[in-house]
């Protein structure tokens, strides 16, 4: 697949973000973006959405960057979620809005994302499901019709 440098922020307003789609007792996330690095935006967005009501989250008081490395883009994907999820776990940090920008490089490829949120206050975020983990399984990263689109599991 023809890989292009890609930036991309989840505030986009033009084309679909992301789709919550029906799959056992799973949650099946799928992704969009005119770049790479708008569709891996939504991505983390839309895990997300999964266990919190998006509006609940202020953009506003907390950044922060984040900076990993994949061999494909399956696996960039991957390590991305991963590094989100763990922020809301360990951190207890959910995020809102996200920028990122995925470069190739000489091993694989690279992203760099910031995201905003705040940290989770259990008054006001009432989380409707839990993400476990970040899953392989039915994970991919196309381009389609002139825009990326990206699947993913988490188990729950």
């Amino acid at each position: 697949m023809p890989c292009e440098r890609g930036e991309g922020t989840a505030k986009s307003k033009s084309i679909r973000k992301f789709r919550l789609l029906d799959y056992m007792s799973d949650a099946l996330v799928r992704s969009y973006g005119r770049t790479l690095g708008e569709s891996f935006a939504n991505a983390a967005i839309g895990m997300t959405a999964v266990m919190i009501d998006l509006r609940r989250i202020s953009p506003g008081g907390l950044e922060r960057r984040i900076v990993v490395e994949g061999f494909d883009l399956e696996n960039l994907l991957y390590n991305w979620l991963e590094a989100v999820l763990v922020r809301k776990d360990i951190e207890h940090e959910i995020f809102r809005e996200a920028k990122v920008a995925v470069q190739a490089t000489k091993n694989g490829f690279m992203l760099r994302g910031s995201l905003r949120g705040e940290t989770v206050d259990r008054r006001r975020h009432n989380f409707k499901r839990d993400v476990k983990a970040v899953t392989y399984h039915e994970m991919s990263v196309r381009r389609r019709n002139g825009r990326y689109v990206l699947t993913f599991l988490l188990d729950l």
